[in-house]
């Protein structure tokens, strides 16, 4: 099975951007629009990182940041400012998060992605978008 990546933010186009790239190079990407989901998600999946949109709807990214922490201690996150700039996230992991400043090039996010979650070339490939299980598959995107 591939690493499951979760990839929250409430941009719907950004979100599959990323998916489909990550999805690619062999991941398996998990897309949430918001907190709630992305709590559900990261709780029922093995998840093995979350790239988090600074600019998540309320509670918010660091009410996310410190509840994805809380329920699974060695997540790593790779926190993607909205701008340029980031909303003091206070949950910050030194040891276990990554900022990526916007704007960033595609490789520069997977090659950062490859360094936290080494790919295993042995491994069957990811199975297509619409080929997510039902738990994945359930988590609606609303804009």
């Amino acid at each position: 099975m591939s690493t499951k990546i979760l990839v929250a933010t409430p941009i719907r186009s950004f979100g599959e951007l990323i998916a489909q790239a990550l999805q690619e190079v062999g991941y398996y990407p998990l897309l949430v629009a918001d907190v709630p989901n992305a709590l559900t998600a990261a709780r029922d999946d093995d998840i093995a990182l979350v790239v988090l949109d600074c600019a998540m709807p309320s509670p918010g990214s660091d009410f996310l940041a410190a509840a994805l922490h809380e329920q699974k201690s060695n997540l790593h996150l790779l926190l993607l400012p909205s701008d340029g700039n980031h909303p003091q996230i206070t949950a910050f992991n030194p040891q276990l998060d990554i900022r990526l400043p916007q704007p960033f090039y595609l490789p520069d996010l997977l090659t950062t992605i490859e360094r936290l979650l080494p790919l295993d070339r042995t491994a069957a490939p990811a199975p297509a978008a619409e080929q997510l299980p039902p738990a994945a598959a359930k988590i609606p995107i609303e804009l």
